[in-house]
């Protein structure tokens, strides 16, 4: 397997150094700059002595021929445009490249260096962060060049040991190909972000905030003994006089913790790697090494898909003051469960969520605090669940409560429904309640919505919400004719395989594992189509999808389709296209469920679309639904303070109100009596406060339907959800080149801001991964002013929600959306239903302006020679003579569409002249010598005596005597 490790690390010897330390606090720039898009050089990074190869540095004008990298850099989206890269092709197996930071003297608590990379080609390598300072050397992250998709920037960033000093970094790359191949991997808009300590304070920190010793730096109370140094120079006063603290790092036992029994299985502690590839963390948190201790979820078998283990705290007196939960936590994995945080006032009782992490963090250590504060008596449950496979593995260390969580010393009071009422008299439960097998009664709506009632789980048996197909078809049915033509079939292990599908299944990663799968066979299957169609779901939250993993193999075999069905309608959620994913690997998808669809089906749809049956095909595994389930109602008044409450009871996040997205059923969130003080716009009736700006390359345009092109854009608005619905979009047909901007101004926004500022928004980019531009959200202070860059994103097929904090800036701003074209006109970007929350408060006045506008965009560029017309729809070059001559010599003809009616013929310059001149004489000759052959030819035909006709004639006789 290819594999290069870029590895981030502080230099010892033979490697080029920098003369003096840079001090975060005061960046000089040049040899000390804390960031570097590298469109001037290095700036202050150097490339090592002792190593094999350098880094190399590429713009449109340096593409080496048959490059397969990213077109456009990350900082521009411009072919013009530089960053770093490493390709195959010129770096030898076992090679190593290594590019050095300057040496920087103190990080503070907050210091992470991010950057943007990008994948591409042949599986080259991963991407690993070590740090080393004073001859130590400490591994930080590692990205895996499987992890991601290829073909597109992806943001990393890794964290800096609080209060390190000496320290550089280094970007190494080792090739471990096989072979030369086309691919690497491109780094860009390196930076340090944070890493500076505040200025010294000589007076009062503030409420909320002590002071470091000897140095009068001013840290969050938040941090104090959290098992994290804030104060780096003089006394360690955050992390001293830590009696009143509850602290827990693991390394003597589980302290106050309790494993509970009401779980699946328990947490363990551990020290060292977990004894999986690529899963959990090598190292603990307190100290950093293979000795120190924390706790984690071992997923192994005999566990299950989304088998969970809990842990309780000691119990905390209720309505406590400033009652804090600190915590350190590492999710590593492609196949991850979640880490939850809840509270309980009833042992064995209710759970009630206060945070959720289910992505992969890949191999960093993140830290976090939760308020915890309750009316009643509480305790803290901390759950670990497996995800749909075992790779994937969730740690703890280092917890932590702040004094103001004291202990009841008293136990909860039990939770009294845990015995259900098995029969009401008469022998059956009313008529609007479900009736569970154990014979509970419960609600009834219970049946098939995701939540479980019945404590035999009956209610959600025959619609469970993860299949790995080990046990059959977990509830899904097979289509019947006329709706499909053939069936998906199980593959029981690779010893009965007769095609020529994945060896390993998903789940498992294992031969012995299931998949379901559809297969050409010897017998032509095309137009011919296998349905699979799950049980009815009552009901969907707002944030519910169906995920799943798709293996396509052999040749192009046809496209893999998700629909759902209501009331007998069925609608495309999504399409997985087999030319778009990576043949022969699972590969992830989803599709989104709209919120509070009810009664409603899930279809699996692949039609053969071979022309030819060859072995080909599609593999399926790992159904899983992930949040599908609706909150019950709560008593009212009941909800946090950091929820709203729907007219029906149901609870929801506040910061969601009035954001064009159902959270309520009742659509109670959504009312517009509600919604006064929120500007928002759904461009139904235009604009509303947005502007196309000045000083980039082209327009957003306000569309409805789709946007004319296959395959890319909404066929319909996020608002109404239908043709007749209006989006804003960018169109990306000629004549927009790669790397055009369109900008999309917001009104001026007040600062100070007195509350929270967010911008929430819906956004579709959708095509051709390597095609499709990048969306971003920026802030600017002045009119033509430089651009602060929030969030980007490039590649994400339907509507997506995000949101984005607004409260840093110091004075008045305007919000900026932009899209970047990108390399072909196969990807659309569009956004709808955007909404700024009451903290957004209009300025009532102008920003300043600048007289100069900063130009980044692509217009002028042309990377041909002076004797070359540039192709637009592919940025290919051409010579001029191939202009007008009435053939297509660009993809698309865009030769010629150059006002070839009216234009002449380019005059023939010498060179071509002296070429036609040499092309006639030789043609001349080489007939001169074509009519000689002939002439001998029948003339030894004429002299051949009778009788020998079909006599073969010896050819190396005819050309002797030539």
């Amino acid at each position: 397997m290819a594999v290069i490790f870029i590895v981030l690390l502080v230099c010892i010897s033979g490697l080029a150094g920098v003369s003096s330390q840079c001090d975060f606090n005061s960046p000089d720039g040049g040899n000390c700059a804390t960031s570097c898009d590298f469109e001037s050089g290095l700036c202050g990074w150097t490339q090592s002595t002792s190593d094999d190869f350098d880094w190399r540095l590429r713009d449109g004008s340096n593409t080496p021929n048959g490059y397969s990298g990213p077109a456009g850099d990350h900082t521009t989206g411009a072919l013009s445009g530089r960053y770093l890269y490493l390709d195959g092709t010129f770096t030898n197996v076992s090679s190593t490249s290594t590019l050095v930071s300057p040496t920087f003297a103190l990080a503070a608590r907050t210091c992470r260096l991010t950057l943007w990379y990008h994948f591409f080609g042949v599986e080259y390598g991963d991407l690993e962060v070590r740090q080393r300072t004073d001859g130590d050397v400490k591994h930080l992250n590692k990205v895996l060049d499987k992890f991601p998709a290829l073909l597109q920037w992806y943001y990393g960033e890794i964290w800096i040991d609080p209060c390190v000093e000496n320290f550089q970094i280094l970007l190494i790359g080792e090739d471990k190909q096989k072979l030369p191949q086309e691919g690497g991997i491109a780094i860009d808009d390196v930076a340090f972000k944070e890493c500076a300590f505040g200025p010294p304070t000589p007076s009062s920190c503030g409420t909320g905030y002590s002071k470091c010793s000897g140095t009068s730096v001013c840290y969050s109370n938040d941090y104090q003994c959290d098992f994290t140094s804030d104060c780096c120079q003089g006394a360690p006063t955050d992390e001293s006089y830590c009696g009143s603290y509850s602290r827990c790092d693991f390394e003597f036992g589980i302290c106050d913790w309790t494993q509970l029994d009401d779980d699946d299985f328990d947490w363990t502690i551990h020290q060292g790697g977990t004894g999986s590839d690529n899963t959990g963390p090598d190292y603990d948190h307190t100290t950093g090494t293979e000795e120190g201790h924390y706790i984690y979820i071992e997923i192994s078998n005999p566990s299950r898909p989304l088998d969970a283990a809990r842990i309780a705290s000691y119990v905390i007196a209720g309505n406590p003051t400033d009652c804090k939960i600190r915590y350190w936590y590492h999710i590593k994995g492609n196949a991850v469960g979640a880490l939850t945080i809840y509270t309980r006032e009833q042992e064995k009782g209710p759970l009630h969520q206060l945070w959720q992490e289910a992505q992969d963090q890949r191999d960093q250590w993140q830290f976090e605090v939760l308020d915890v504060s309750r009316r009643n008596d509480f305790q803290v449950v901390i759950e670990g669940n497996r995800g749909i496979s075992v790779v994937g593995d969730i740690a703890i260390d280092d917890v932590s409560f702040t004094p103001g969580c004291v202990a009841a010393n008293r136990a909860l009071p039990v939770h009294t429904t845990l015995i259900p009422p098995i029969s009401r008299p008469g022998g059956t439960c009313a008529p609007m309640e479900y009736t569970c097998r154990n014979g509970q009664c419960v609600r009834g709506g219970a049946y098939c919505d995701f939540h479980y009632d019945c404590f035999d789980g009956t209610d959600e048996a025959d619609c469970p919400v993860v299949c790995g197909f080990e046990l059959g078809f977990c509830g899904w049915d097979q289509a019947k004719f006329p709706e499909d033509d053939m069936d998906w079939q199980i593959r029981e292990n690779a010893g009965s395989m007769d095609f020529n599908g994945p060896v390993n299944d998903h789940t498992f990663n294992s031969p012995e594992g299931k998949y379901i799968y559809v297969v050409s066979g010897d017998l032509p299957t095309q137009d011919l189509t296998a349905r699979l169609v799950s049980k009815t779901y009552a009901y969907a939250s707002r944030s519910c999808k169906f995920t799943f993993w798709y293996n396509m193999f052999g040749v192009e075999y046809g496209d893999l389709e998700v629909y759902i069905r209501t009331d007998g309608e069925e609608k495309k959620l999504r399409k997985e296209l087999d030319g778009y994913g990576q043949y022969a690997q699972w590969n992830a998808g989803e599709a989104d469920i709209d919120a509070c669809t009810r009664n409603f089906q899930i279809i699996l749809q692949v039609t053969d679309k071979l022309v030819v049956s060859v072995p080909s095909g599609f593999a399926v595994d790992d159904f899983l639904f992930v949040d599908c389930e609706v909150p019950l109602p709560s008593s009212e008044g009941a909800c946090d303070a950091l929820q709203a409450q729907c007219s029906d009871g149901q609870c929801y996040a506040a910061n969601q109100q009035c954001d064009f997205a159902a959270d309520c059923c009742d659509g109670t969130d959504e009312e517009m009596s509600h919604c006064g003080e929120y500007n928002m716009c759904d461009f139904e009736n235009g604009l509303c406060d947005w502007s196309n700006l000045q000083g980039d390359e082209f327009d957003w345009t306000r569309n409805s339907g789709g946007t004319g092109t296959g395959g890319t854009g909404p066929g319909k608005d996020h608002t109404t959800g239908t043709k007749q619905g209006y989006y804003m979009y960018v169109e990306v047909d000629r004549p927009r080149r790669p790397g055009d901007r369109a900008r999309l101004g917001s009104f001026y926004i007040l600062r100070p801001i007195t509350e929270q500022c967010s911008m929430r928004f819906f956004y579709h980019t959708q095509g051709d991964n390597t095609a499709t531009g990048k969306l971003s959200v920026y802030t600017r202070t002045t009119v033509n002013g430089p651009l602060t860059l929030l969030w980007s994103n490039t590649l994400d097929s339907g509507w997506k929600y995000a949101v984005v904090g607004l409260g840093f800036e110091t004075t008045a701003f305007q919000v900026v959306i932009e899209a970047v074209r990108g390399y072909s006109n196969d990807g659309d970007i569009a956004i709808d239903d955007i909404s700024f929350t009451p903290g957004c408060q209009a300025a009532g006045y102008d920003l300043p302006t600048l007289s100069t506008v900063s130009y980044t965009g692509t217009q002028g560029f042309n990377p041909c020679k002076d004797n070359e017309f540039l192709c637009t729809e592919d940025y290919t070059c051409i010579p001029n003579n191939k202009v007008c001559n009435g053939a297509f010599d660009c993809p698309q003809g865009s030769d010629e569409d150059q006002n070839c009616a009216s234009s002449r013929p380019e005059p023939v310059d010498d060179n071509n002249a002296v070429a036609i001149a040499m092309g006639v004489i030789f043609g001349i000759l080489g007939i001169a010598i074509i009519a000689g052959m002939i002439f001998l030819y029948m003339k030894n035909m004429d002299s051949k005596p009778s009788g020998l006709v079909e006599q073969q004639i010896d050819p190396y006789k005819g050309q002797s005597e030539i």
